[in-house]
């Protein structure tokens, strides 16, 4: 009977403590302040905060993107500059495990630098497990530059060419030109990107991508380490066929060559230079044993002629060598004839006073081979031969029969069909 009295009693006065808290509003409040110091209490006491440092935390720069859309770069790589930091982290023991650098971000925001030269911007850092409270270095110092771009050529230098038994053409690069962009104090130094092409044991046609090499005005590599974007590339496409000397036939290149002015002869023609390389595919290569030049006209010619023609293509062949210089040359000359003058007059020349001569033979037969303009012009009165009596008295001579020099003659294309004369000279009756 006095248990169920006690029970009877404490029950009472747990219903009569749990109507006076839910009646009063500010021992409500009271109660929970009470218990949160209370949690507070055990939390620090029991499973306190603890701090773990963390050392090779990875740095990332955030919004480069952003730092280029107000034509701002940083100068250099990253990883040159900062690429690592040491972390401090706080947290409850019982969770201090579970944290790890996966669970660590350590960053720069690039956005906040808004102008060129030195930039000190802070390096932050947050976790999904605990507080960051320490970042080391807690700043970085950045150098800004302008972000330019300049656009130059592609040129090219080739190296380990094969023999000459193989052609190798002007490569054909796809850009042209490049874009170099980039931080200003870089990029004006760019004067062309050289594209390096290696040719060893190479013997076919190529087209790939190649790297380009940044030079200045001067013909200097430039260090491209700080560069800070990628290398522009370029496509090369080369041809390289097999190639041979093969001769230039002139036949029926040159048209009017028996049309050429009246009285003159053609006496040579030839084609300098008389070969050239063709390159091809072996199986075309192999069926190509000489080449045609375009005809040239040389009908009424009367003078010398040097006429520059062509190479006529060949299917699935190039010239390689030669066939810009091609020059045909046609020798012309006035054509010769002989013309025969028969009993021309033997005269005589100075001849002494009071004397008086007789010439045996009286006539003689010139013979004159020279060109037929020059021979044409001749006439019969014109033409003077004579023995020369000069200093000789009374007596009987043997003298040489001489020909006078004509305008256009050559004296060597002239014969006499006499070369002596008998010549008896005495006093005048």
């Amino acid at each position: 009977m006095k248990k169920n009295s006690f029970l009877g009693g404490t029950g009472h006065f747990f219903k009569k403590l749990w109507k006076l808290i839910s009646n009063n509003l500010g021992l409500k409040i009271a109660s929970v302040v009470f218990a949160v110091i209370l949690w507070v209490f055990v939390m620090v006491e029991i499973n306190p905060p603890t701090e773990k440092e963390f050392t090779n935390i990875d740095l990332i720069f955030e919004n480069n993107a952003a730092l280029s859309d107000k034509d701002l770069i940083v100068k250099g790589n990253f990883e040159d500059i900062l690429d690592k930091v040491t972390i401090t982290v706080e947290a409850d023991s019982d969770y201090l495990y579970l944290i790890s650098e996966d669970n660590i971000k350590a960053y720069v925001d690039l956005s906040v630098i808004n102008k060129a030269g030195e930039q000190t911007v802070a390096i932050k850092a947050t976790t999904s497990i605990g507080t960051v409270i320490q970042v080391d270095p807690s700043t970085v110092t950045l150098d800004v530059e302008d972000y330019i771009t300049r656009t130059v050529p592609v040129t090219y230098e080739m190296e380990n060419m094969p023999d000459e038994n193989f052609y190798v053409s002007v490569p054909v690069f796809t850009p042209e030109s490049v874009e170099i962009k980039g931080a200003r104090s870089f990029v004006e130094q760019v004067s062309t990107a050289v594209c390096y092409i290696d040719l060893t044991e190479v013997t076919s046609d190529i087209k790939e991508s190649m790297p380009l090499v940044l030079k200045n005005a001067s013909g200097t590599e430039l260090d491209t380490s700080d560069y800070g974007t990628e290398l522009p590339s370029v496509i090369v496409d080369l041809s390289i066929k097999p190639q041979k000397e093969v001769p230039i036939n002139l036949s029926g290149a040159i048209v009017g060559l028996n049309s050429i002015a009246d009285g003159f002869v053609v006496t040579d023609y030839y084609v300098e230079p008389s070969t050239v390389l063709v390159a091809a595919e072996k199986s075309i290569l192999d069926q190509i044993v000489e080449v045609q030049v375009d005809s040239v006209d040389i009908t009424g010619a009367k003078t010398d002629l040097a006429i520059q023609t062509n190479v006529k293509e060949i299917d699935g062949a190039v010239i390689t060598k030669g066939a810009q210089s091609i020059v045909i040359h046609v020798e012309i000359a006035a054509a010769e004839i002989t013309q025969i003058f028969e009993s021309v007059d033997v005269g005589t020349q100075n001849l002494g006073d009071g004397l008086e001569v007789t010439v045996v033979p009286q006539t003689t037969r010139v013979v004159i081979t020279d060109e037929a303009l020059a021979i044409r012009k001749i006439l019969r009165k014109d033409m003077k031969v004579y023995v020369d009596c000069t200093g000789l008295d009374e007596g009987e001579y043997t003298l040489p029969i001489q020909f006078e020099d004509l305008s256009g003659i050559n004296p060597e294309n002239v014969w006499l069909g006499n070369e002596t004369a008998t010549v008896v000279i005495s006093k005048a009756q």
